[in-house]
């Protein structure tokens, strides 16, 4: 090789360098701009819940958090007898009716002495994972769906005598809701179905996690089987995702091939 050649192959690794580093920092600069955007969108959303013309708007949208707080818990314990329930008031969660149903004795399935059961109640499109509370006792996270207004929880909840604050005579009873979402039947085979804020905000992350990614793979299943239902010019499309900064790209496979292009118009007609 020539210096000439040696000379002209360091110019074009040295230009190669230049054009990355350019790229880096145009990519880097898109970056920030994309996570500012998204932290005003999650401020706004914060913001809408301060303001009182907002409660229309927003309501119970952006709640995750319940508490309900039952005073001279002494006397609501001793004399609540066993298979009975105090019951909270109802609230509304992204639109959701629901409730917490808490028996102090436990109830007819509850089997370890001193142990209250609680459950929460939902009507019915939701599909909920939430974690249940008494006093300072949490539950592992559970997942259920309500086919109707009903209640999921635990009969054998926790031993509920030291979870009673005795200097205020008060026990705190709740529920944090991890992730939701609400199915709405609004006609006959039509359902809109509702996932809250934070899908949103996922969908906003992963382009930004996601940037750096230059590569992807899709696996689709009984691929043989599905070619022979397919036919030409119809394809499978792959569910959506962001790389490299795009966001809601998407993957078009024709397993049977394309119909050839129609051919254009015949000169002069």
């Amino acid at each position: 090789m020539s210096l000439e050649e040696i000379a002209f192959q360091v110019d074009h690794l040295a230009y190669r360098l230049d054009d990355g580093k350019a790229r880096q920092a145009e990519s880097l600069g898109q970056v920030h701009r994309d996570a500012a955007a998204l932290r005003r969108r999650v401020e706004e959303a914060l913001a809408q819940q301060t303001r009182p013309e907002a409660v229309a708007m927003v309501g119970d949208t952006m709640v995750r958090h319940i508490d309900w707080r039952i005073e001279k818990a002494s006397e609501a314990i001793g004399s609540t007898p066993k298979n009975q329930a105090l019951c909270s008031a109802s609230f509304t969660v992204m639109g959701a009716t629901m409730h917490l149903e808490f028996f102090p004795q436990g109830r007819d399935t509850t089997w370890m002495p001193g142990f209250c059961a609680l459950f929460l109640w939902c009507s019915a499109g939701v599909q909920a994972r939430y974690q249940l509370r008494v006093g300072g006792h949490r539950s592992a996270p559970d997942v259920d769906e309500y086919a109707s207004y009903m209640g999921h929880g635990h009969s054998n909840f926790c031993y509920l005598e030291p979870q009673v604050d005795r200097a205020t005579d008060s026990l705190v009873v709740g529920v944090d809701i991890l992730s939701l979402s609400v199915r709405h039947e609004v006609a006959e085979g039509l359902r809109l179905v509702d996932r809250g804020p934070e899908s949103l905000l996922r969908c906003e992350a992963a382009v930004l996690t996601q940037r750096g990614l230059d590569r992807v793979e899709w696996r689709i299943r009984n691929i043989l089987k599905r070619a022979r239902e397919i036919p030409c010019g119809s394809a499978i499309c792959s569910p959506p995702f962001a790389i490299a900064g795009v966001r809601e790209m998407l993957l078009e496979f024709y397993p049977s091939g394309v119909l050839p292009a129609a051919s254009g118009p015949e000169p002069g007609g």
